[in-house]
């Protein structure tokens, strides 16, 4: 039987205008996310979000003041159905993770919005939900610690990061499954997640030749010098938060001299996307080339991207965050070289488990590489002295294809 989770009921009673005014809200709030992910938080008009509803932008007003709050309400109303699938399980781990995964295929788009437009809110927002992603986080890790009480609370708390990074790909992949099959395609993910019995014996993660290089070259001509500052505000603030005169300043390049190398901020960010895809698809091919088992082939891929998204977390943060701003021909072709890339993966992981079709083996491996961009961004995880050998062995662990599993 399908697992559906549902917000708990606002306390107390309500009289028939407000019902009708909380009715409105949630209606907002269902037609403003999908714009706010397909577009950004700056790309969306207020008058956008009104005419989907079928309202004035005067009437939007009544209920949102502005963006930024409706943003925060879109969010919360997410982590309002992921806050209920943990309180619904009751403590068992199998119904809590189902219903989490029933929380990611009807409100993926949670994720995105978290991971990408949530820095648009003010701090005092920010740091509200950052406060109950924690407690999220807290409170899973308990769920899985009264299952697995062999784990010490460190290494159940990774585990319910990984579980929690799995619910992004609906929203950050384009996946064949939807509805009650994609649901169990995520449980399974999950399932297996938690049966991970620690990192004492997981396969070491070296991070010193990866550091070594960079996607930029240093001390290069100063399109280089453009491309590494760009890449370093806009992860940081966003794309469309960063203007043509920041890089300059930044580059230490006077606005029209920037224009002799990049036509627009646009141009900026497509180069860097570019040197980002061109990055990850080097590392596949010396992958392929240091290993000729398709389980070794595998096991080198997440090792190495893992490495690559934790020393380069700048360039990744963009090529996972910020492609939505590039203009459709480019998006698309862009997203042609990136499809390529996990259809490899796909391909690899189908010989390695001939017991997935490709439909789920692509929410497994659309899985994986979610553990990895996702935990290789909070500063907490990044810096742990272990980190990279941590996420690596969970997004392979998600997969079944680490040392043990087969």
């Amino acid at each position: 039987m399908s697992s559906t989770v549902s917000p708990p009921p606002e306390p107390g009673s309500k009289t028939r205008r407000d019902q009708r005014r909380l009715v409105r809200r949630d209606e907002i709030v269902r037609a403003a996310t999908p714009l706010f992910r397909s577009k950004g938080f700056a790309g969306v008009r207020m008058t956008e979000i009104a005419g989907a509803v079928g309202i004035t932008a005067p009437a939007l007003y009544r209920h949102f003041d502005g963006k930024q709050a409706l943003l925060m309400a879109c969010i919360g109303s997410g982590l309002d159905v992921v806050e209920a699938a943990i309180a619904q399980g009751g403590g068992e781990l199998g119904a809590t993770l189902d219903l989490l995964a029933a929380s990611a295929v009807d409100r993926s788009d949670l994720w995105i919005l978290v991971q990408r437009d949530g820095r648009n809110l003010d701090p005092d927002a920010r740091a509200d939900y950052r406060s109950r992603l924690a407690a999220v986080v807290g409170d899973l890790s308990a769920v899985i610690g009264a299952r697995r009480a062999d784990l010490s609370a460190d290494d159940g708390e990774w585990l319910a990061r990984a579980v929690l990074a799995t619910l992004a790909a609906p929203a950050q992949y384009q996946l064949p499954l939807s509805g009650r099959p994609l649901q169990r395609a995520l449980l399974a993910v999950s399932e297996q997640i938690c049966t991970l019995t620690g990192f004492d014996d997981a396969p070491v993660v070296d991070l010193t030749e990866v550091a070594r290089n960079t996607p930029f070259q240093i001390d290069a001509p100063r399109r280089e010098s453009l491309l590494q500052h760009a890449a370093a505000l806009i992860a940081e603030r966003g794309y469309q938060q960063v203007t043509i005169d920041d890089i300059g300043a930044a580059a230490d390049i006077a606005g029209p001299s920037l224009y002799h190398h990049f036509a627009s901020k646009g141009e900026i960010l497509s180069a860097i996307l570019r040197r980002a895809a061109d990055w990850i698809e080097v590392d596949r091919l010396r992958a392929m080339r240091e290993a000729t088992e398709p389980a070794e082939i595998l096991q080198l891929l997440v090792q190495s991207y893992t490495a690559l998204a934790l020393t380069h977390s700048e360039l990744f943060r963009i090529f996972t965050q910020e492609r939505v701003h590039l203009p459709e021909d480019e998006r698309r072709s862009l997203a042609r070289v990136h499809r390529e890339s996990i259809d490899h993966w796909v391909a690899l992981l189908e010989t390695v488990r001939p017991d997935l079709n490709d439909a789920v083996a692509r929410v497994y491996v659309s899985s994986a590489l979610c553990i990895i961009n996702d935990m290789s961004r909070p500063e907490a995880v990044r810096t742990h002295p272990q980190a990279a050998t941590r996420i690596a062995a969970l997004a392979s662990h998600a997969l079944r294809t680490a040392p043990g599993d087969r």
